[in-house]
């Protein structure tokens, strides 16, 4: 089921997880995986999510994403070896960011979000179905 989320879902979730985690630095504390998970997977983008497979669906993508390895100097958000490995860089300077950003593909892997191969035919089909809508409607 499509679920309406937007910038402003994303901006709260982050302004939580970056006071959360200024909070536990400044505070010499650890950082409080579960919460920030509940917070952004049931109460931010979680309830706006009506089925719950959906929501099952959705926290369990929260857990593999929002947790500490994923600052493990080899973790990688895709589980299986594919022809780019998504992971988090860690350069000492930003034209290095901006080569990596811009060695990213155009275009997802449906296998990166578990999701079947046909996934992405699903999608572009939808698209160009959108599209000749809206043209025979103009």
């Amino acid at each position: 089921m499509p679920y309406e989320f937007n910038a402003s879902d994303l901006d709260a979730s982050m302004l939580y997880m970056e006071k959360h985690m200024s909070t536990c630095l400044l505070q010499n504390r650890k950082y409080e995986w579960e919460a920030m998970q509940q917070m952004c997977c049931s109460i931010q983008y979680g309830g706006k999510i009506t089925q719950e497979e959906d929501r099952a669906l959705f926290f369990t993508y929260g857990y593999l994403f929002i947790r500490e390895d994923i600052f493990s100097g080899n973790f990688m958000f895709n589980q299986q070896p594919m022809e780019y490995n998504y992971m988090i860089p860690d350069f000492p300077d930003h034209t290095s960011y901006i080569n990596f950003i811009n060695s990213m593909p155009d275009q997802d892997n449906p296998l990166v979000f578990g999701l079947n191969p046909s996934a992405d035919l699903t999608a572009s089909l939808n698209a160009s179905r959108a599209m000749v809508a809206t043209l025979i409607d103009t």
